[in-house]
């Protein structure tokens, strides 16, 4: 999903209405990444998830932090 302002890297709907909104960054990430996928969703009432490679300690409230071992073991 793209405009000129937002870019999201998925998007996922039942029925035609968004029920998960997430973002993937695979390098370093840090308070201002959550902080700018947060800000860009706000348009969409669903849940935001944001995925990485490696977590860190930084969080955010409504934000469901992943990485590669929580994926592996929702696949299990």
């Amino acid at each position: 999903y793209v405009t000129p302002s937002k870019e999201m890297d998925f998007i996922i709907t039942v029925r035609n209405k968004a029920v998960l909104i997430g973002e993937v960054k695979w390098g370093k990430y840090d308070g201002n990444d959550l902080k700018k996928f947060v800000e860009k969703s706000t348009f969409i009432n669903a849940e935001k998830i944001f995925i990485t490679k490696t977590k860190n300690e930084t969080k955010m409230d409504n934000v469901k932090i992943m990485d590669v071992n929580d994926i592996l073991a929702m696949v299990k």
